[in-house]
């Protein structure tokens, strides 16, 4: 038999597997640990709130399924629509029988909006106004500040010059032709809803569940925009400094839209500050209200506040919670909006001769002095607009254009 080999016996040292080389592998893995760590931090910093965004977007879209949008969509039009029709009365004096809309008392006259090309020069401006004056016209409408926050002219409220439009106009000069014709100029004017201004400065606008983050009436994926906060003080300074500066620009009334909390979805996620604890939100509608009255008063022109046909016939309330007509505006302007479906079913937003006739005596009752019904859409020249005419004489209104 042979020998055996008596097998190798490996020794292991600890040195092989560890020392210097081994910690500084160690070190190095560390450190690259902590800068990776430390990405992850700054980057989860920056990304958080576009991801609370986009949950927050993909939850309103989820409310928005099968929706068409925002129930007050926003609107970019540089004017009021020429298709539009008023009926104004005084509704302290008893019903008239003149054709004539007394909405400037003691004139009487027509309204007419006027599109921004008709005013886009002071010699244009002068032309419209020779124009119209021909046909009788007393009164004109010239939108000075849309839903989007674009101002048709250069300001010099401080929030708000940087988003004075490309296409701005000289609104002073053209006050000035159609007061120079006999033409009573008048502004309209956005006021709460002004996405611009709430991008601008957060903090004067709707915040989601009151966490520092824009609050959108809808998924941004729809279009969604940010609202001012009508509780900011800020916010109302703001509205109120817009509106006197129209007034020295020499324009006669002022028409302010959106003097309101904000429409459409997700409503119950507004936030709106401590001050929301301290005062309803009627009482803060009728504080503005009357803060803009007051101005009025002050600049001797007629301030109008606006309001939506839903919301003045009770159907829709959400941005008020009580009826808005009743909220003791000076000046109350209520807007119809009448169109077709394709199917040609009329659409209307609850105004009958029944909502116009407790309209009428809500208003009086609240003190408001000066009432007018506005119809848009198109429907307006249809035998449902003309019908709400009707109801509107019946009810105390007098005259349209």
């Amino acid at each position: 038999m042979g020998r055996r080999t008596k097998p190798v016996k490996i020794k292991r040292y600890r040195k092989s597997f560890g020392g210097a080389a081994a910690k500084r592998q160690t070190a190095k893995r560390w450190t690259v640990f902590l800068i990776v760590l430390a990405l992850v931090f700054v980057v989860g910093f920056f990304a958080a709130r576009p991801i609370i965004d986009a949950a927050s977007g993909f939850w309103y879209s989820l409310q928005n399924r099968g929706a068409d949008g925002p129930d007050t969509p926003v609107s970019e039009d540089l004017s009021v629509p020429d298709s539009s029709e008023a009926v104004v009365s005084e509704i302290s004096q008893p019903p008239s029988s003149q054709e004539d809309i007394p909405v400037a008392l003691p004139e009487e006259g027509t309204w007419r909006a006027v599109d921004f090309a008709s005013v886009a020069t002071p010699q244009a401006a002068a032309v419209t106004a020779q124009q119209l004056k021909s046909e009788g016209v007393t009164h004109v409408m010239i939108t000075l500040k849309d839903a989007a926050g674009n101002l048709y002219y250069p300001t010099s409220v401080p929030q708000a010059k940087d988003r004075v439009s490309g296409t701005s106009l000289d609104a002073r000069a053209v006050a000035q032709a159609f007061l120079a014709e006999g033409i009573r100029p008048c502004a309209y004017l956005e006021a709460f809803r002004d996405p611009g201004a709430a991008y601008a400065a957060p903090e004067m606008a709707v915040s989601y569940l009151n966490q520092g983050m824009l609050w959108l009436d809808t998924s941004r994926e729809l279009g969604g925009k940010p609202w001012l906060n009508p509780y900011n003080e800020d916010a109302c300074r703001y509205v109120l400094a817009l509106a006197e500066e129209t007034a020295d620009l020499g324009y006669t009334d002022v028409v302010m839209g959106s003097v309101q909390f904000p429409s459409g979805y997700g409503l119950n996620y507004c936030g709106f500050g401590e001050n929301a604890q301290q005062q309803t939100k009627p009482q803060v509608l009728k504080n503005i209200i009357g803060r803009l009255d007051a101005l009025g008063e002050e600049k001797g022109v007629n301030i109008w506040i606006a309001l939506p046909g839903e919301a003045a016939s009770g159907q829709k309330l959400d941005s008020y919670v009580e009826n808005p007509v009743s909220f003791g505006a000076k000046n109350l302007l209520i807007t119809a909006r009448f169109s077709y479906t394709d199917e040609g079913a009329l659409v209307t937003d609850g105004l009958d001769a029944e909502a116009l006739q407790t309209a009428a005596q809500l208003a009086k009752e609240a003190g408001t002095q000066r009432l007018a019904l506005q119809v848009q859409g198109s429907a307006v020249d249809g035998e449902a607009a003309q019908a709400l005419y009707k109801a509107a004489k019946e009810a105390g209104f007098t005259g349209k254009f």
